[in-house]
């Protein structure tokens, strides 16, 4: 253990696999489809972290891959969901303050287009546990591996060593697109267009900003999986039987899902 360079690694894997730009075309135009986006993004970012953890080098994953994709995107939106409801409880505190502000001072109940930028910085930090769920999750391929928080403590205190080699740059890379999302809500309030132009530009710079910020996120995933390698996923403890029998995404609820789409 004790490996350095997680990132440079990552990013030669990725920045050098030729099908990169078109893979990432697809990804963003995917990406600006409400909910299948995520869903596609999330899973295709865990088939990363799960081949670097088990230390299969083949490349980005193929999209024939759908079902795997599909199967581990809706095991990360999951997770994603029961840690956002948490931290959800951390940031009430400010909204409750701002709307007391907004109620006593009688201003109009406007959303500060630097509100969003705000708080991406405060939930920085969190980013680099969310990852390591997201690893956890993807090995299992389950749901409940993910949102064990002394699963992800044992986890990092396995490669410690290693931990800020992923964490910093999770850092990094979550703050540049925060930062690069914040001009969006700004602009838009400036357009003095039509009410379709208004509404077309958030989806045209997500999608623009995608094809800056998703081979980024891929380094990222990967750079996680590598770092997770180190800890010999084979040696982690199986799940109980219980809790593995409950948290597994059966067939039925992906066909459901896929139905819903």
């Amino acid at each position: 253990m004790g490996s350095t360079g997680y990132f440079a690694r990552a990013a030669r894997s990725v920045f050098g696999d030729r099908t990169l730009w078109w893979r990432i075309l697809a990804l963003a135009v995917v990406g600006i489809v409400p909910l299948l986006g995520s869903l596609v993004q999330t899973g295709y970012m865990m088939v990363i972290m799960r081949d670097a953890a088990w230390s299969i080098d083949r490349g980005l994953p193929a999209f024939s891959e759908r079902d795997q994709i599909f199967r581990q995107g809706l095991v990360g939106l999951l997770v994603s969901l029961v840690w956002g409801l948490a931290l959800a409880a951390v940031l009430i505190v400010p909204i409750i303050i701002w709307v007391v502000v907004i109620v006593t001072t009688g201003t109009e109940p406007t959303v500060p287009w630097w509100f969003g930028v705000a708080i991406s910085v405060f939930l920085a930090p969190f980013i680099v546990f969310m990852y390591v769920a997201f690893v956890r999750s993807a090995v299992y391929q389950k749901v409940s591996p993910g949102l064990s928080v002394s699963g992800v403590r044992q986890l990092i205190a396995a490669n410690r060593s290693g931990f800020k080699g992923v964490a910093l740059p999770a850092v990094a890379v979550g703050l540049l697109s925060a930062a690069l999302s914040a001009p969006s809500p700004l602009i838009v309030r400036q357009l003095e267009t039509s009410a379709f132009s208004v509404f077309v530009f958030p989806y045209a710079w997500a999608f623009l900003l995608s094809l800056f910020t998703l081979p980024l996120h891929l380094t990222i995933a990967r750079s996680y999986g590598l770092w997770a390698a180190e800890t010999d996923p084979a040696s982690w403890p199986p799940l109980e039987p219980a809790v593995e029998a409950h948290n597994v995404v059966p067939d039925e609820a992906i066909a459901a899902a896929q139905q819903a789409l």
